[in-house]
C-alpha cells in the first residue's frame, strides 16, 4: 500500500539508509532531474552543494533523533548538467518526518 500511495504521491519521497537512498518516487525523480537508477546508485548527500553537505547531514540525524525545531526549509540542490554543461542548482524547500 506504501509503494502505491508513494508513487502516485505530488511531493518528493526519499526513504534514506545511511547514505543511500533505498526508494524514490516520479517526484523526486522529476525534482532533482536524475533517474530512478542514477538516484539509487549516488550518496544522498552529493545531491547537495559541498557546503551544504555537513548541515544537511546534520539536520537530518536532529530530525531522525525528534530534535530539530522545525522540520521545514529550504535547500539548494545539485541537478545533473545537459548537454555536458555541467550541473545547475535550485533552490527547494524540505521536509522530513520521522516514521
Amino acid at each position: 500500500m506504501f509503494r502505491a500511495l508513494a508513487e502516485m504521491a505530488p511531493s518528493a519521497i526519499f526513504i534514506i539508509q545511511g547514505t543511500r537512498l533505498r526508494f524514490v518516487n516520479p517526484a523526486a525523480v522529476r525534482l532533482t532531474g536524475y533517474s530512478r537508477q542514477e538516484l539509487l546508485k549516488i550518496n544522498f548527500y552529493d545531491l547537495f552543494p559541498a557546503g551544504s553537505k555537513k548541515f544537511m547531514r546534520d539536520w537530518g540525524m536532529q530530525v531522525q533523533r525528534g530534535e530539530s525545531s522545525s522540520a521545514h526549509g529550504e535547500f539548494n540542490l545539485v541537478k545533473p548538467g545537459h548537454q555536458g554543461r555541467g550541473r545547475t542548482m535550485d533552490r527547494v524547500n524540505r521536509c522530513a518526518h520521522q516514521l
